[in-house]
């Protein structure tokens, strides 16, 4: 793949965590820019945060980005994206915006969901949200789907990261 930038209304971020589509032609991508906090006083020497995340889906046949206002937006951040085997859905990490890196300790990212049409290039109405962390004090992190889509892992959060499983039956459940 050739170098590639993606210049959105707010600048020129770094293309961080990806997906390859099952198709082999998008890649999702989250958009980042990020900094690093460095801490004398806290066990924690180093804290790298983002002062603004997107998700947007990059064509490697045009070179070219596309996005949705859902996924790319001032009002959150969105980070981790991640398809579905049949890659019918994008599943992503999601919090409202927060002034950073001030608020840095009171973000909380979501599990949630976007249907996407590869075919147009389209994403759904809706964005699911599949698991409210912020409402249970935790923060979710790097999703994957099982290979036959039943199942979707998640690291979250709780004191220490700890592995979790979305089962499927008609609806996401916490397992």
């Amino acid at each position: 793949m050739p170098k590639a930038e993606h210049k959105g209304g707010r600048g020129c971020f770094a293309f961080a965590y990806s997906s390859w589509h099952p198709s082999g032609r998008d890649v999702a991508f989250s958009v980042n820019e990020t900094r690093q906090s460095f801490h004398q006083n806290d066990r924690n020497r180093v804290e790298v945060l983002d002062l603004q995340s997107d998700v947007l889906i990059y064509d490697v046949e045009k070179h070219e980005a596309v996005n949705t206002n859902r996924l790319f937006s001032k009002e959150a951040f969105e980070t981790f994206p991640t398809f579905s085997p049949d890659g019918q859905m994008l599943y992503f990490c999601s919090v409202a915006a927060r002034d950073m890196p001030k608020n840095f300790k009171e973000i909380r990212y979501s599990l949630c969901a976007v249907s996407f049409d590869p075919e147009t290039r389209s994403f759904g109405s809706r964005t699911d949200t599949l698991y409210n962390a912020e409402t249970q004090g935790k923060s979710v992190t790097f999703s994957r789907v099982s290979p036959d889509g039943k199942h979707l892992l998640y690291i979250h959060l709780v004191g220490l990261w700890q592995l979790s499983r979305l089962a499927y039956g008609g609806g996401f459940v916490h397992d």
